[in-house]
């Protein structure tokens, strides 16, 4: 989606968190605050008393797949480690439908995230996006999909109103 905008549309900013951009809106440096309705904690932006929900939308994820590290083959004679976001997660099944290996799942706060321990060698595969795994040079194993997902833009509450009854 932020792919296809073009400088004349304006700037966005990407940060590691949800919660580290809705800091961004509430200190004024951001404007918008976009979140996926997938992520779990959601609800505290939708409750805060500095921002407001503005609209809903529906767009498609970049695709997601299993990674690995390049060149390297996979130990099958123990359980392997697949970093992920929660959200994704239940679609775990599904990708290594054609896979028969045991894995434990350890649970990361993005898809990065999981794609750079992956990298760094800290877990043997990650449940990621084609965008981290191009920009962290991991490889996809599994097929690939997309995922329907709605979304909620939230901007700065310019004037907090209270109701007296």
């Amino acid at each position: 989606m932020l792919s296809s905008l073009k400088n004349s549309h304006g700037k966005y900013s990407l940060f590691p968190t949800y919660e580290e951009a809705y800091e961004n809106l509430v200190s004024g440096t951001s404007n918008i605050l976009l979140v996926a309705n997938a992520y779990k904690g959601i609800d505290k932006f939708y409750m805060s008393k500095d921002i407001q929900f503005l609209f809903p939308f529906v767009f498609e994820t970049p695709l997601y797949g299993v990674a690995k590290r390049p060149c390297e083959e996979l130990n099958r004679n123990r359980s392997l480690v697949i970093a992920t976001h929660h959200a994704p997660s239940c679609l775990l099944p599904w990708f290594l439908a054609d896979f028969d290996m045991k894995y434990e799942v350890l649970f990361v706060n993005s898809t990065s995230e999981a794609a750079i321990k992956l990298q760094k060698g800290e877990v043997d595969l990650c449940l990621t996006t084609v965008n981290a795994a191009q920009k962290y040079n991991v490889e996809f194993i599994s097929p690939t999909r997309t995922i329907l997902m709605l979304w909620s833009v939230f901007g700065k509450k310019s004037t907090i109103v209270s109701f007296k009854l």
